[in-house]
């Protein structure tokens, strides 16, 4: 007999021994505190009446004689859950020469407390032999369950699990990219089956332990549509065409891929592709290439020009030679860039090295641990994590975070533009002044320039408060950072004065200064 059923039966017989004898002890008590002794001032009473008494005296002992002897016999507590899902029952033994518990005595339980569904009677028969065997309580056995009631699930279309991407594998902790798990795009061949229609399933009513009916809910599932270059086949959606599986919102479809086996050259020359583009070999030095997608180079990209409105992946690098223009609607992946000018939309994940280039992302820039950024210029709206910044010959590089791009290269545009326009106006003031020949032609273009200065002033003004992003941006060197490399964090500068190690840098909007701490 296990120990814990033991201590509950020695609980239960010390908890009857107890009542016995407490209950005792009262009436001896209740006998000591009345005087039994007959007043001799009372006349005694007639042999009649004395008779009489001891007959009601005799039948009083008789009663309490019954009730001394009268047993305990086994039996059952029920327990309904509040959501009347669940029946538990307390098993009792008989006590002394009591009756053991039946199960009819369990079934009439069950009946008066309405008991009717999901009974476990093998459960109920097995605790009934066991209290009245063993003598102990038997406590808390679940005897009945409700049944719940099964969603209905309407018709959906589920992607092939083989072909869902895996998310791009980012470690939060140390603010670093696994490059080894990144992936960026599922091809797929015609005819192959990239979805699956499921039926719909019907749901099912629930049921309480007392045979009330739960009704079925229909259950929200995410259901996606074929789009373009996809052919419904029976309850298969296969692609119409060799390409690129994209899935965007509830909506999935196939995206034609222009592939060139070799590399772009004379023999290719410009590609110009409204789809994704594949590139088995370089992108030569001159040549441009644009897509409509993503465009995706097995080797090294050499940037002359590159436009793509989706993603640019980058199995090698970016060699931009001091004048590449790259820009991307979605994130760039490469092992390295050199002497570039890249924009992303979103982030640029960057193995190795960016070295003196311009970079532009409304996200981040999040390098391996071995990563380094020497010379150049960063503008990373939601911060930069790297190895190692700058050198220790003291190569400048700067570092900007938490500002949108496109607002600072509007307002300088717009610093630009009133430097030429004062200009003039310098200009056509003396003329104005001197009195030089057609100087009357002039003033009416002087209004103009001077309407246009104040436009672009106005604009300025306006600008000034959408510059500042993200005051939250972080700096993270997970290696070293340099002295001489320049750190600014929503127009707040920092220029790093000795070598720092394992540090990250943020601002500080209370002190209205960057801040430097470990990480």
């Amino acid at each position: 007999m296990p120990e814990k059923k033991k201590k509950k039966g020695e609980k239960y017989r010390e908890y009857i021994l107890e009542d016995i004898l407490k209950s005792t002890e009262e009436i001896i008590q209740d006998i000591e505190s009345e005087n039994l002794k007959i007043e001799k001032k009372e006349k005694p009473i007639s042999k009649e009446k004395k008779d009489i008494l001891e007959e009601i005296y005799l039948e009083e002992l008789k009663e309490l004689e019954k009730e001394k002897s009268e047993v305990i016999h086994g039996y059952a507590e029920i327990f309904i859950s509040e959501d009347e899902m669940e029946v538990a029952v307390d098993f009792y033994p008989p006590m002394e020469n009591g009756m053991p518990l039946e199960l009819d005595d369990v079934k009439h339980l069950l009946d008066s407390n309405g008991v009717v569904h999901g009974i476990d009677w093998d459960t109920i028969l097995h605790s009934i032999e066991k209290c009245n065997n063993e003598r102990t309580p038997v406590l808390g056995v679940t005897i009945a369950r409700g049944t719940e009631p099964e969603d209905e699930v309407p018709e959906h279309i589920v992607i092939e699990p083989h072909l869902l991407q895996p998310s791009k594998q980012r470690n939060t902790e140390s603010h670093r990219v696994d490059f080894k798990e990144f992936t960026s795009y599922t091809l797929v061949k015609k005819g192959e089956t990239i979805a699956r229609i499921v039926p719909r399933k019907e749901g099912k009513f629930g049921k309480t332990v007392k045979g009330e009916f739960i009704p079925y809910q229909t259950k929200n599932v995410k259901t996606l549509q074929p789009g373009k270059n996809t052919v419904v086949e029976g309850n298969r959606i296969v692609a119409a065409c060799d390409g690129r599986l994209d899935i965007k919102g509830n909506t999935f479809w196939v995206s034609e891929v222009f592939e060139v086996y070799g590399d772009v050259n004379y023999k290719t020359g410009n590609i110009k592709f409204p789809g994704d583009i594949i590139i088995h070999g370089r992108v030569n030095d001159g040549f441009k290439v644009e897509s409509g997608g993503t465009i995706i180079c097995k080797q090294t990209l050499d940037a002359s020009e590159v436009v793509c409105d989706g993603d640019l992946i980058i199995d090698k690098g970016i060699i931009g030679r001091q004048k590449g223009r790259v820009k991307v609607g979605g994130i760039i992946s490469a092992k390295f860039i050199e002497n570039c000018w890249v924009e992303a939309e979103d982030s640029i994940y960057i193995e190795t090295g960016v070295l003196h280039s311009i970079i532009y992302t409304h996200n981040k820039v999040e390098m391996s641990k071995n990563g380094i950024i020497v010379g150049g210029k960063i503008f990373a709206q939601n911060g930069v994590s790297a190895g190692q910044i700058g050198t220790k010959m003291g190569i400048k590089t700067e570092i900007h975070c938490g500002i949108d791009y496109d607002v600072q290269k509007r307002m300088e545009w717009i610093k630009e533009k009133t430097m030429e326009l004062a200009s003039k106006l310098n200009m056509i003031n003396d003329r104005i002044n001197k009195r030089e020949k057609g100087y009357e032609k002039l003033i009416p273009i002087k209004e103009k320039v001077m309407e246009n200065i104040h436009k672009l002033n106005e604009a300025a003004k306006n600008l000034v408060f959408y510059l500042d992003k993200n005051e939250n941006a972080e700096v993270f060197v997970h290696g070293t950072v340099y002295p001489g490399v320049y750190i600014e964090i929503c127009h707040v500068s920092y220029l790093v004065p000795r070598e720092l190690m394992h540090v990250h840098f943020w601002l500080d909007k209370e002190r209205g200064k960057v801040q430097v701490g470990p990480i």
